[in-house]
């Protein structure tokens, strides 16, 4: 029996049932519940979000947009002024849906230690008819790693192993970080494109970011635990060339990137977080500040000698000239770069001013920098640009970030 997203009345539904079956169940996934955990409205929706995120990521699931689900889960709130987390709303809910089972996904702290876990019932039998427990740490980044277990065991995979004491992140991948300060910054601009207007000065909380982009030699490390896909081999991908190791992996798709960044204990930094790092709190134009692009500072398109013009060069190789004050090496130029957020042309416009995280979902994922087949004005740290989740290319690859301590 196999699992898949579906939409049945607006919210967002987890289907089970036979390969060639005419009319499989259906079944309801609610937003996860948390218990003992202090966390706020905007990362426990972001963990939500990410978990159904990562269950259509799969392959074994089709995602819908979650503003449907929390659109009708808010109207039952307006009925009921509660939240739909026990398990009669959700029989309630799902029977009015038509549905035939709930997904019901929780997080909880038990002593030091937390525990992802989720439960689907049976809404005709009224029974459970199976569940899955994933335990562990329970700062920010651990929890998306719990929550990535949980869906590794919905989507019928090994869930993750233990790491032993000589495989934590940090002695994995030590991924050298730079550490940047909570405070406003200026993101956007006036005169750029549509989609980075309005300039807005944004609050983010204090986050690490690596300051080099991930390697071929440090994906690999992840390919052969097991634990990410190989890239993709086309022409100028450089996968498992032993003279690239020190190159930026390229031809993995957002998915990827995702899972290797779980893997080390971080995550994909927000748009927010990665435009902060690239044009500091004042909104410089580039990471080194308002002088123009070139091939001192950046790995570029150019005609000019050792400019980037057939490829990708080994990351850091414009440093210091081209690292911003944090000592964040490439954040212009070298290759292109998979943040976390869902792309929306408008949504500096209408996204919050404290930490957003971008918009609930979408068709497209952000990516930010530029790369070696752009020139300079194409490097600016305001640039946008978007493409599918599935999307793999020769200039794109992905750094990671994660909370300060």
């Amino acid at each position: 029996m196999g699992l898949i997203l579906r939409v049945v009345g607006g919210l967002l539904l987890l289907v089970a049932g036979s390969a060639g079956a005419a009319s499989p169940p259906v079944v309801a996934v609610f937003d996860l519940e948390t218990r003992g955990i202090a966390l706020s409205g905007q990362v426990r929706r972001a963990l939500s979000d990410y978990l159904a995120d990562s269950l259509a990521a799969t392959g074994a699931f089709r995602l819908v947009p979650r503003d449907r689900l929390h659109r009708r889960l808010g109207a039952l709130k307006r009925r009921s002024y509660r939240d739909c987390h026990d398990r009669s709303c959700q029989i309630e809910l799902g029977r009015e849906l038509a549905a035939s089972g709930s997904l019901a996904p929780r997080l909880l702290r038990i002593g030091s230690r937390c525990v992802a876990t989720a439960t689907l019932y049976d809404l005709r039998r009224e029974t459970t008819e199976r569940g899955a427990t994933v335990e562990g740490r329970c700062s920010r980044d651990a929890l998306r790693g719990l929550v990535a277990g949980l869906v590794a065991r919905l989507a019928g995979r090994a869930p993750p192993a233990p790491r032993a004491n000589s495989d934590r992140p940090g002695q994995v991948d030590p991924g050298r970080m730079a550490a940047i300060p909570a405070g406003p910054f200026l993101r956007g601009a006036d005169d750029g494109p549509e989609d980075e207007q309005p300039a807005r000065t944004i609050h983010l909380d204090a986050f690490l970011i690596d300051r080099h982009e991930v390697t071929i030699a440090r994906y690999l490390r992840c390919v052969r635990a097991g634990r990410c896909g190989e890239p993709a081999t086309a022409t100028g991908c450089d996968w498992r060339r032993s003279d690239r190791d020190d190159h930026p992996v390229t031809c993995v798709d957002w998915t990827q990137a995702s899972a290797y960044c779980a893997w080390v204990g971080k995550r994909l930094p927000s748009e927010a977080e990665w435009e902060r790092a690239a044009r500091g709190p004042s909104g410089r134009t580039f990471p080194w500040g308002e002088q123009a692009a070139d091939c001192r500072r950046a790995v570029m398109s150019a005609e000019a000698p050792g400019c980037g013009a057939r490829g990708a060069a080994a990351v850091g190789s414009r440093s210091p000239a081209g690292d911003s004050p944090e000592g964040v090496s490439d954040l212009a130029g070298n290759v292109w770069e998979w943040v976390g957020d869902w792309y929306r042309a408008r949504y500096y416009r209408i996204g919050r001013d404290r930490n957003p995280t971008g918009p609930a979902s979408g068709a497209s994922r952000v990516m930010r920098g530029g790369s070696w087949q752009d020139d300079g004005a194409d490097l600016r740290g305001a640039r946008r640009d978007h493409a599918p989740p599935t999307f793999r290319h020769r200039d794109l690859g992905f750094r990671c970030a994660r909370d300060a301590p």
